[in-house]
């Protein structure tokens, strides 16, 4: 509420406010509202194309009313600006494996370990992608490599075998 608010005003002291208007956007449920959030992502990225939270949540909303391949151009052209956000190539990820490109989306999990080696979420992605792809083997060999746990202490990590 505080944020609306926040928003609000700001818009009314300058009502080209970009900031405030991408505000107002990302407070809205994506559920019932998909269709308003792209649009007004579209509108401000036409004036501000270098806005990487609102192409971000342009593709957001895509990928959640399952609209993948429409997202990944947009969410290919994000990481290559920002090259260090990873939650981009987690939904990078997501968006191929929902188009079908596992082997793609594969390698890039792989390379996404590689590149943040202590991200603990990714290798919890690879465990559960493998899981759910019925290569529980591969599963049971990624997780036992201790080499290829997070170093850091995690303790959300808890995997009995």
């Amino acid at each position: 509420m505080l944020a609306r608010m926040a928003a609000a005003r700001a818009l009314e002291i300058d009502p080209g406010d970009t900031q405030a208007r991408a505000a107002l956007l990302l407070l809205k449920p994506v559920y019932g509202n998909w269709k308003e959030i792209e649009a007004g992502c579209r509108r401000l990225l036409k004036d501000h194309a270098a806005r990487s939270l609102i192409q971000f949540y342009l593709a957001a909303t895509l990928c959640e009313v399952g609209r993948w391949r429409e997202a990944l151009p947009i969410l290919s052209d994000l990481a290559r600006r920002e090259p260090f956000w990873p939650l981009v190539q987690m939904r990078i990820f997501c968006a191929l494996v929902s188009a079908g490109r596992v082997e793609e989306a594969e390698e890039l999990l792989d390379a996404t370990i590689k590149k943040w080696p202590r991200r603990a979420d990714f290798w919890s992605m690879k465990i559960y992608h493998l899981l759910e792809a019925g290569r529980l083997p591969e599963a049971v060999a990624f997780a036992s490599d201790l080499a290829k746990r997070p170093t850091h202490a995690d303790r959300s990590i808890h995997i009995q075998l």
